[in-house]
């Protein structure tokens, strides 16, 4: 990121723009605490990938280099939690009664298990392999299987999940593509755009 002070104007442009348009949405939303969780997870997507752009912006200016940035992924994180929440409890009739939304939860779940089983596994024959044996080995084995088990299961959690919970609204709502309806088009194309500002920083 060379150009800072053009990736500081788009990162500022996003949340100037994303934060009181999912402000309205969630206002409207408020007889419906499903929706307003929902909201409240992509109002947070949106500021912590601008604030991610924000501080790296910042850290550019200052000529420093370091991961700090990345530590707004865990508000990311904390955001989909909260999202999911209200998803799922939306979703607890529409499992039991439409196919799509059981395949699209079946093919969710299948990575999020077998991804940090297969990570963990990798992990614990690693250090089986080690020359080394006793107590410290073993103990060293079973920390990094459940550290290497965590961290891939946050990761696929946070990456699936926007997938998921745009697909499987599309199915509650008979709209795979997520078209709005005529009223809130221009609404929602603004931010739609505006939310993926930041990534045309250089």
């Amino acid at each position: 990121m060379k150009h800072w002070r053009f990736d500081l104007f788009l990162a500022i442009a996003a949340l100037c723009t994303c934060i009181p348009i999912a402000s309205i949405t969630i206002h409207r939303c408020r007889l419906s605490w499903h929706f307003i969780l929902i909201g409240i997870w992509k109002l947070v997507t949106s500021v912590s990938v601008a604030c991610i752009s924000v501080h790296r912006c910042i850290l550019v200016h200052q000529g420093k280099n370091n991961r700090r940035p990345l530590l707004w992924l865990l508000l990311y994180l904390a955001g989909t939690a909260v999202g999911m929440t209200g998803l799922c409890s939306l979703l607890w009739t529409s499992f039991r009664q439409d196919q799509t939304v059981r395949n699209l939860t079946y093919g969710f779940a299948a990575p999020m298990i077998l991804i940090p089983v297969l990570v963990a596994i990798h992990w614990f024959v690693k250090h089986l392999d080690l020359k080394e044996g006793g107590g410290a080995v073993w103990l060293s084995a079973i920390l990094s299987t459940l550290a290497g088990a965590v961290v891939a299961f946050a990761t696929v959690f946070s990456f699936f999940s926007a997938l998921y919970g745009d697909l499987v609204l599309g199915a509650i709502a008979d709209n795979l593509l997520g078209l709005p309806s005529a009223d809130f088009a221009p609404l929602y194309w603004v931010w739609f755009i505006a939310k993926r500002l930041p990534m045309l920083s250089f």
